[in-house]
């Protein structure tokens, strides 16, 4: 299996200028499914976003999220705004300022008794949600009270994968604990838009050093697999396979190749059936059946996704509820 490429350059020397796409309420159920509905839409750029008192951002793995809360809090320090990376795990049972190293404190206090805006970055409230089920708002009420009185001049962005929010459940507990008391504001939610071409040839020719990206990306065109370069953590994977092979291979080869990939990422926190459904999930955004049946989340074994991968025409995507004697894939099998 291809190892992820060595990147040439520090990430924050490539700025790919990542958009994002507003989601109306309702329209958050199914992110990962529903997503190519809204790319005629104008996406908005980062100022956009910030402007915002609360913003989530919704997106799958690999797309970028943590990265991107990463280098948006650099860019705001250089530009002498504070800024501060928490994780929602974390928050859910300590106060901010133990979270912060010594330099992160200080500009912290100094805040304090300023009158100028801070952004506070909340990661990863899907596995904050594996350990605890309530850490969203537990985390939420710690921040808000370490922000006593000082809420209005701070902006909260809070990441997730789509797979994991809870859609008008998660809306109504930040507005409540966050907005509360303020009719002018309201929660809004973002996701992250697929990279576009542009942005790919940045990431794998600037930052991955690929010498022969035009000749990469015309393959990926010719095998169909496009969408494998819509996330920076495929394009990652994609660009390993291209140096390795010095192919794309066949559409049902790189089907399997990415599923085995998906299987055996490490995910210590993870329980099998979540591995299943983001092997599912990968078959179906690369077959093309957007309504495969990943509820309930029946666990898979590899060669039932495999199968599903290479006979997609094979199966009627309403039949897919499993029957329960579907064996369980133990966790030697997935990796």
């Amino acid at each position: 299996m291809p190892a992820v490429p060595e990147p040439r350059v520090q990430v924050s020397e490539v700025q790919l200028d990542r958009r994002f796409l507003e989601l109306k309420s309702g329209e958050e159920d199914d992110v990962a499914r529903d997503l190519p509905l809204f790319h005629l839409r104008d996406a908005v750029p980062w100022d956009r976003v910030l402007e915002e008192r609360c913003a989530v951002i919704l997106g799958e793995a690999g797309t970028g999220k943590t990265t991107e809360f990463f280098l948006r809090r650099e860019m705001l320090e250089r530009a002498g705004q504070p800024a501060f990376v928490l994780a929602v795990e974390e928050l859910a049972t300590k106060p901010v300022t133990a979270l912060l190293d010594s330099d992160e404190e200080e500009q912290f206090s100094a805040w304090g008794s300023a009158e100028t805006i801070a952004y506070f970055f909340l990661d990863a409230v899907d596995e904050a949600r594996l350990r605890n089920a309530k850490s969203l708002p537990s985390a939420l009420r710690n921040l808000e009270r370490d922000l006593s009185g000082k809420l209005a001049r701070s902006r909260v962005l809070i990441s997730c994968r789509g797979s994991d929010w809870r859609g008008q459940s998660d809306r109504r507990e930040i507005q409540s604990i966050l907005l509360k008391g303020d009719a002018q504001q309201e929660v809004k939610v973002f996701a992250l838009a697929p990279l576009v071409e542009e942005q790919v040839v940045l990431l794998a020719k600037h930052y991955y050093g690929l010498e022969d990206v035009e000749a990469f990306i015309r393959e990926t065109r010719r095998a169909g697999a496009y969408s494998y370069l819509e996330r920076p953590g495929d394009v990652a994977w994609l660009v390993s396979h291209w140096r390795e092979q010095r192919t794309i291979g066949t559409y049902t080869q790189l089907i399997a190749s990415n599923v085995d990939r998906k299987l055996r990422e490490p995910k210590p926190d993870r329980r099998p059936e979540h591995l299943a459904e983001a092997g599912l999930r990968t078959v179906s955004m690369t077959t093309g059946r957007e309504h495969l049946n990943t509820e309930p989340r029946l666990p898979m074994q590899k060669h039932t996704i495999l199968f599903l991968a290479a006979n997609p025409s094979r199966t009627d995507p309403r039949a897919l509820a499993l029957p329960s004697h579907v064996p369980t894939a133990a966790p030697s099998e997935i990796g």
